[in-house]
């Protein structure tokens, strides 16, 4: 796996798994939408992702992946982003209290 900016680290799995029918998480996937209503968000340049589907989940067995290099952080209760060396990720309820939204957990 490499960032999305020249130079960035690589970082290379320990593992990896392949299976075949991946989790949906259509529904976890921020929208640009969602990050311009946090005004601590507003001005990370959060790409639009395509909703066709995940294809990689990055886990706790990837360190390198994970370490922190930048946070940004909103009140309590807002979400948060942190910057990796594989860019920003969004964590947190980014589309506010929804108690119709279903929690998710992957373990795989």
């Amino acid at each position: 796996m490499k960032g999305p900016k020249a130079g960035r680290k690589i970082v290379k799995p320990p593992r990896v798994y392949a299976i075949a029918n991946f989790p949906e998480l259509r529904n976890s996937v921020p929208s640009r939408a969602d990050v311009l209503k946090w005004d601590h968000l507003k001005v990370l340049k959060v790409p639009q992702v395509s909703h066709s589907g995940v294809t990689l989940i990055i886990g706790q067995d990837v360190p390198d992946a994970l370490v922190p290099l930048n946070v940004r952080n909103g009140r309590h209760g807002e979400p948060y982003a942190t910057r990796t060396v594989l860019g920003w990720t969004l964590n947190g309820p980014l589309r506010g209290d929804n108690p119709d939204e279903s929690v998710v957990c992957n373990f795989i």
